[in-house]
C-alpha cells in the first residue's frame, strides 16, 4: 500500500562520507571506486528491491540528489 506521506531527507554515511540521499521515493548511491565514482538511482516506490538503476534514465534526478549529498551537514 502507498504512503501518502512523503519522506524526509535521509543520509546514510558510512566512515564519516555521505554515500546515500533519499528524498521521498528517490534514493542515490555514491560509492567512490578507486578515482571514480558509482552512481545508482532507484525509485522505491517502483523497486523496493533496488534492482534497476535508472540513473541513465533521470539526469535530471541524479543531479539533484549529488547536490544534496554534497551539501551533507555532517562533514
Amino acid at each position: 500500500k502507498a504512503s501518502k506521506q512523503k519522506h524526509k531527507l535521509v543520509y546514510y554515511v558510512f566512515n564519516g562520507v555521505a554515500e546515500v540521499a533519499r528524498d521521498g521515493e528517490w534514493k542515490l548511491r555514491r560509492v567512490k571506486v578507486e578515482n571514480n565514482f558509482n552512481i545508482e538511482l532507484f525509485n522505491l516506490s517502483w523497486d523496493t528491491a533496488e534492482r534497476v538503476n535508472l540513473a541513465k534514465k533521470f539526469p535530471e534526478r541524479v543531479q539533484e540528489l549529488t547536490k544534496l549529498l554534497n551539501e551533507y551537514p555532517g562533514k
